[in-house]
């Protein structure tokens, strides 16, 4: 009675690691603006790291596949904002978008795994009255690094 109890018990965890693994749906967001714009994040990360220091988030990942949000910003008014950094895609391709109030996207930077050298940026862009957003989004076995410093708002690691 034992040995069926356990048996009938591994084999339903191993069809739930099996599901798990098959419906994973991070390498898949992507290109999905709906689901990009959702409050949600949605990652695997393997060997990463991530720090934040004053407005300067620092981070690397051996992979990333996913979404996760870097930045938030509840402003009181429309207002330009700045942002500069560095950012080393080795493999894979990951790109920074920014969420408007009202859920409209517009892809900040975005890179493919063509160099191990960083690309450096620096932008101002206009954020709305309202709660902005910004986003980095890693393809399917995405290999990143990268710094990102934003003069207002708040800077966030993927799982805050």
């Amino acid at each position: 009675m034992k040995k069926g109890i356990l048996t009938l018990v591994a084999a339903g965890f191993i069809s739930f690691m099996i599901s798990g693994c098959i419906m994973n749906t991070g390498a898949k967001v992507y290109d999905n603006d709906e689901i990009i714009a959702e409050e949600y994040n949605s990652y695997n990360l393997y060997k990463s790291s991530q720090y934040i220091e004053g407005n300067c988030l620092t981070g690397s990942a051996e992979k990333l596949e996913g979404m996760g949000m870097v930045w938030i910003f509840d402003a009181p008014e429309e207002v330009d904002v700045n942002m500069e950094g560095k950012v080393t895609v080795s493999s894979g391709k990951a790109k920074l978008v920014m969420i408007a109030p009202d859920d409209t996207l517009t892809v900040l930077r975005e890179y493919t795994g063509d160099s191990k050298e960083p690309h450096e940026f620096t932008d101002t862009f206009r954020v709305e009255r309202g709660r902005n957003r910004i986003k980095l989004i890693g393809a399917k076995d995405t290999r990143i690094e990268y710094e990102i410093s934003i003069d207002q708002g708040e800077m966030k690691t993927f799982g805050d």
